[in-house]
């Protein structure tokens, strides 16, 4: 699941209706969080948001084999929101950790919630500028 798992954390209906539509579902599901899922305000990062989505549904983000495949689990409302600096260096650092073990040949697939080239704290209200092209340096780590 990628992300706005529930509308706003403090509203316990959102929760309590997606878990019972999941717990009908017999296949694991992976989950990364979105926007509303980590912060009381849909675009604002919160320490509270992060420990209602850890509590609900784990780390925020991880990595683990599937067949060939590496398979990264982000929160990319840390990369939008990075004014953060603690909880944007621990994902920097566990994605370089975890490449650094790699070889270059490794295949790789991330998932996330915002696409890679949001640079937007207000997605709604800046929509028409959301979408240009990042130099590939960004996202070399």
């Amino acid at each position: 699941m990628k992300g706005d798992i529930v509308n706003e954390i403090d509203k316990p209906n959102d929760l309590s209706n997606y878990k019972s539509f999941v717990n009908n579902i017999e296949y694991k599901i992976n989950h990364v969080p979105g926007n509303h899922d980590v912060g009381i305000d849909s675009d604002k990062l919160s320490r509270e948001g992060l420990d209602f989505y850890h509590k609900h549904f784990g780390n925020d983000f991880y990595n683990f084999q599937w067949n060939d495949f590496e398979l990264f689990f982000l929160n990319s409302s840390i990369f939008i929101n990075y004014e953060n600096k603690d909880f944007y260096n621990q994902q920097i650092d566990f994605i370089k950790q975890t490449l650094s073990g790699f070889s270059s040949n490794k295949r790789i697939i991330i998932f996330m919630h915002h696409p890679p080239f949001i640079d937007k704290k207000d997605i709604l209200s800046s929509h028409e500028e959301l979408i240009y092209s990042k130099d590939l340096t960004y996202w070399i780590f």
